[in-house]
């Protein structure tokens, strides 16, 4: 496991999560990011999982909403978003950082689970096909299907193969 316990987030490698201008996205390739990454269910994962903070004021989750939905813009654009200053941009940058930085190096990963039964007795297949509505499914939940594993992701939506 990368890291094990240990805090590996720091303000660059944040930055180039968040794909800010100037900050390369290859920093956060190679190990023990790109692992860190894919444990807790890919990049889209994670995004989702800083949104959701409670720790992020109002003003902080929409700064870093504007953020992620346009990676790769200038200061000048992501103020205008906002509507604050260039200034405040980066006074609101400089405290959002750190709650991000604290929420990434506080999570932990959820325990693996073999996706077989450990016995011989057969799991109760559930149709989920058009269930959406009725399955309480928090966001998160989604994204991390869709980051790691497309046969469910597929099979969320669909027909089911039988009928």
């Amino acid at each position: 496991m990368a890291a094990e316990g240990k805090a590996i987030w720091d303000e660059v490698h944040l930055k180039a999560l968040l794909q800010l201008a100037h900050s390369p996205i290859h920093l956060i390739q190679t190990y023990p990011w790109d692992e860190w990454i894919q444990q807790h269910g890919g990049c889209k994962a994670v995004h989702t999982y800083l949104l959701n903070l409670e720790a992020l004021s109002d003003d902080q989750r929409h700064l870093l909403q504007v953020i992620l939905e346009h990676p790769r813009q200038t200061a000048d654009f992501y103020a205008a978003c906002h509507h604050i200053s260039r200034k405040t941009y980066f006074r609101s940058l400089r405290m959002l950082l750190p709650v991000l930085e604290h929420g990434l190096n506080a999570w932990k990963p959820l325990p693996w689970f073999p996706l077989a039964p450990l016995s011989r007795i057969p799991m109760q297949l559930i149709n989920f096909a058009r269930r959406e509505k009725e399955i309480a499914v928090p966001a998160i939940v989604y994204a991390l299907l869709n980051e790691t594993d497309h046969t469910l992701e597929a099979g969320l939506g669909s027909e089911p193969p039988n009928g």
